[in-house]
């Protein structure tokens, strides 16, 4: 039995560590309304555009690369009465299929895994209006918490991405230089990565009860515990973060 992503995202909400308290904050910062036009360009399973959507009324679309991820998203926004404020495209965030300028706000919240957001900013800008708004989020060191970081999280870290890790105050300094400017950063918080996390522990104890009898599933189970092992056992809580940036575009 294969086991994917899928699997262990079942009952989460949002791919990342983030609320939907944390995400209604910032659309009130951006002033979002039914005479908005929002992106996510990494959608997962839509819990960002539902948000949004149930929330301010404003029209938001989806880009999601996994397509099972995508009709998820879609199936939520039917079983929300979202259907027509929320549109899922199954597509890469790298090649936005937009003209420039045609959106008021796009967000980017990426995995909470080594990732370079800057990278991203290009694309994402182009097609956000002059004077709109970015937001992007991405790991991070929690201050001065590089140097003392364990072994185990710095060998999970190895392991996932080669992308730079930088505190929150490093990133936000990148984001200036390249000319743009940080309305607000905050950190998730443990409460965003609880939220994040159980769920995952859940889905993966229902699937060892499901599953228990074949080993390539176990041992992709064993796997993603490690995982969350990492953050609660292994110094990952006291090294680690996830943060949200509030950008204008230029």
């Amino acid at each position: 039995m294969v086991l994917d992503a899928f699997d262990l995202f079942k009952h989460n909400l949002h791919l990342s560590p983030v609320t939907s308290e944390a995400l209604e904050k910032l659309g009130e910062r951006c002033r979002l309304d039914d005479r908005t036009n929002v992106l996510d360009a990494a959608c997962g399973k839509g819990g960002t555009l539902l948000t949004l959507a149930k929330r301010f009324g404003c029209t938001v679309t989806g880009m999601e690369s996994r397509p099972e991820f995508a009709e998820e998203a879609r199936r939520r926004a039917l079983f929300e009465d979202l259907a027509h404020l929320v549109n899922v495209l199954d597509g890469d965030p790298g090649s936005l299929p937009f003209d420039d300028g045609f959106f008021d706000t796009a967000l980017l919240l990426a995995p909470p895994r080594p990732f370079d957001s800057e990278e991203a900013l290009p694309e994402l800008s182009r097609v956000v209006r002059p004077g709109g708004w970015l937001v992007l989020s991405e790991l991070v060191w929690r201050p001065g918490a590089s140097a003392k970081a364990s072994d185990a999280v710095r060998e999970w870290l190895g392991r996932s991405a080669p992308a730079e890790i930088l505190e929150m105050e490093g990133r936000r300094a990148r984001f200036q230089a390249a000319g743009f400017p940080v309305e607000s950063a905050e950190m998730s918080g443990k409460t965003a990565w609880e939220g994040y996390l159980a769920p995952q522990a859940h889905a993966i104890l229902e699937n060892r009860k499901e599953h228990r009898e074949s080993a390539e599933a176990l041992a992709t189970l064993d796997a993603w515990q490690e995982e969350l092992e990492i953050y609660h056992r292994h110094g990952g809580r006291e090294a680690l973060d996830y943060a949200l940036f509030l950008l204008r575009r230029p």
